[in-house]
């Protein structure tokens, strides 16, 4: 087992709340969302052949997609959106190359307002708590009426 796997925890909706499904979107990179032990929505995927760049590296364009998921998770988690959200934009900083096997990708909110919110992503090999590989700043509008 994965240092860190029991610090995720893969089910369909808890007493937190049920997790969403993002759209056909999320069937094409195939990712999956979970809810860590601690409550909150991530977004989990197995990094195989087909996402890698001729480097054999992962695409960057993965990273930042599964970044903008967590992102997004967070914030529909935290505010609760009833119209729909979208991402305004998006601040990252690579750190290391995405190899095959597992990313988690894990969002928080800094800060809501009525029609923004911010958050703070993470990017991690093999389990939630594992080796830091991006992280981004992300600007979310949220639709209510």
């Amino acid at each position: 087992m994965p240092e860190g796997a029991d610090a995720e925890a893969a089910v369909a909706g808890d007493e937190a709340g049920p997790l969403p499904h993002t759209g056909p979107f999320q069937n094409v990179i195939g990712y999956e969302i979970i809810r860590l032990t601690d409550g909150r929505p991530a977004a989990r995927l197995e990094v195989g052949a087909h996402l890698l760049n001729q480097y054999e590296i992962g695409h960057g364009g993965v990273a930042l997609a599964l970044l903008d998921v967590a992102g997004g998770l967070a914030v529909w988690d935290h505010c609760k959106p009833r119209g729909g959200m979208a991402t305004v934009s998006m601040n990252t900083a690579f750190l290391d190359a995405v190899r095959p096997g597992t990313l988690y990708a894990i969002g928080r909110v800094e800060r809501a307002g009525g029609t923004l919110a911010y958050s703070y992503m993470t990017l991690h090999a093999q389990a939630p708590d594992g080796k830091l590989l991006a992280s981004a700043q992300g600007v979310y509008r949220i639709f209510n009426g």
